[in-house]
């Protein structure tokens, strides 16, 4: 008889014990996520993350920027800096003869948030340095030196700031 009632006793403890211990602890309850809407035409400020080069890129090249600083609505994270930015090349002039200066271009194309990627609008351009005038002097002095003189590479360093801007109305949580 002692027997089954230590048995008892220790099968009770077993199965109250859990009601015990979730009395003892108090549930975490998380706040739920403020969605959080950024309007058609929010600014969104861009860096690059590499140099881009005329001598190096070619036109139609998909590059990666990323946003500047964090973008926040009414005390809410909507952007997180780093985020990545999608760009593509538009025009890319190399530098040429005669003094020509290189050339490039790009838009921006979408950001990629965690929902997907959205569109987004912004260009950014750069020229080289033009030796046009050295080379008309060149060839006024000597037939066909002109061909030696080229221009500068177009060059938009890597940390060049752009404003991009939103296409449409995006709700993120």
């Amino acid at each position: 008889m002692r027997r089954d009632a230590l048995t008892a006793v220790v099968l009770f403890a077993a199965l109250a014990a859990p009601a015990f211990a979730q009395d003892a602890a108090p549930a975490i309850v998380l706040p739920e996520p403020v969605p959080v809407t950024l309007p058609s035409g929010s600014l969104v400020p861009v860096v690059t993350r590499e140099e881009l080069t005329s001598q190096r890129h070619r036109k139609g090249d998909l590059v990666t920027l990323e946003v500047g600083e964090d973008v926040v609505i009414d005390g809410h994270l909507a952007i997180a800096k780093g985020t990545p930015v999608v760009a593509e090349l538009t025009l890319v002039e190399k530098k040429g003869l005669m003094g020509h200066a290189g050339k490039l271009e790009a838009r921006t194309l979408y950001i990629e948030l965690p929902s997907g990627p959205v569109r987004l609008s912004g260009e950014l351009a750069a020229a080289g340095r033009s030796q046009t005038g050295l080379a008309t002097a060149a060839t006024a002095l000597v037939s066909g030196f002109a061909f030696v003189i080229t221009g500068k590479s177009a060059v938009i360093p890597a940390g060049t700031p752009l404003i991009a801007v939103l296409d449409r109305d995006i709700t993120l949580r």
